[in-house]
């Protein structure tokens, strides 16, 4: 290509387009900073889902995931704690010794 490409703006030329330029030092200084308290305000709400997404319980029956015989639904076991039932069945010491 024979012509050479156009020049790139300036910080001096971008900052006159936004009128930045004409900003006082404090000015500037206290819009970077709320630029960055925003910034890190929507990465710690980010961080936050992802840990509370880690304690969501499953919707599927608890008697899948754990794949054991005897195993209840969520339901029968909320019942159960709630009645004051035992939730197992404990063998006691004597029942080993017969």
């Amino acid at each position: 290509t024979p012509f050479p490409p156009a020049q790139l703006p300036r910080k001096v030329d971008k900052e006159l387009e936004s009128g930045e330029y004409f900003l006082s030092k404090e000015q500037k200084e206290q819009s970077a900073k709320s630029k960055r308290s925003l910034e890190n305000a929507k990465k710690g709400l980010k961080r936050k889902r992802e840990r509370a997404a880690e304690f969501v319980v499953p919707t599927s029956n608890i008697a899948t995931m754990g794949g054991k015989k005897g195993a209840k639904s969520a339901k029968e076991l909320a019942i159960k704690i709630k009645n004051g039932q035992k939730t197992k069945n404990r063998k006691k010491a004597k029942d080993f010794l017969a």
